[in-house]
């Protein structure tokens, strides 16, 4: 499993807390020529007694020194990837206030995907994760026009309470973004900032 920070979850009857640190073992000794491993760095041991959580093992300090690549899709991807919007820049959104932990801001570099085939695919998997969103997830582009100026433009109809969502987003994503307090919501053309809709 997954959960909502993107860190990997192991999950059966058998796992016990040495295995973290046979797994930590691995990583090191192979992830120089594989660098995707890195994403097991702070994975969680789930022991289960008959479908429920009985343990959980977690272990920290075996990851010092090791890379913590950012998940995607994930609410620290959409903080990087917000603070590193330059000016002209664009991403991909895909937002959510139906997400169990509340609201859900996922990105993607648009310039990466000009056609927004996998952002696309990123949203139905979305969908899967949090499977009550389809009545209020919006998606679209988001474009910073000026240092503290960011616009969503979306091509699916305007959600009503756009205030009271960006407000939520603020309080969830504000510090890497300035100018989301005031971001307006604009229903067009999507692609006029980068691509299609997703």
């Amino acid at each position: 499993m997954v959960d909502h920070a993107g860190r990997l979850q192991f999950m059966g009857g058998r796992l016990h807390e040495a295995m973290l640190s046979r797994i930590a073992r691995w990583v090191r000794l192979h992830v120089a020529a594989h660098p995707a491993l890195a994403r097991l760095a702070d994975c969680r041991l789930l022991r289960t007694d008959r479908g429920t959580v009985a343990e959980v093992f977690v272990r920290p300090s075996l990851w010092a020194g090791l890379p913590h690549p950012v998940a995607p899709a994930t609410e620290e991807e959409a903080r990087q990837r917000l603070a590193a919007l330059g000016v002209g820049g664009a991403c991909w959104f895909w937002i959510t206030s139906s997400a169990p932990q509340g609201v859900f801001l996922s990105l993607a570099d648009a310039a990466a995907d000009p056609d927004g085939v996998a952002f696309g695919a990123r949203a139905a998997r979305l969908h899967r994760r949090f499977p009550n969103v389809h009545a209020d997830a919006i998606d679209g582009v988001v474009r910073r026009s000026g240092s503290r100026s960011l616009v969503f433009a979306t091509a699916r109809p305007q959600p009503g309470d756009w205030p009271a969502l960006r407000q939520r987003l603020t309080a969830a994503y504000g510090h890497a973004a300035p100018g989301l307090a005031e971001a307006p919501l604009l229903q067009g053309d999507a692609n006029r900032s980068g691509g299609g809709t997703a």
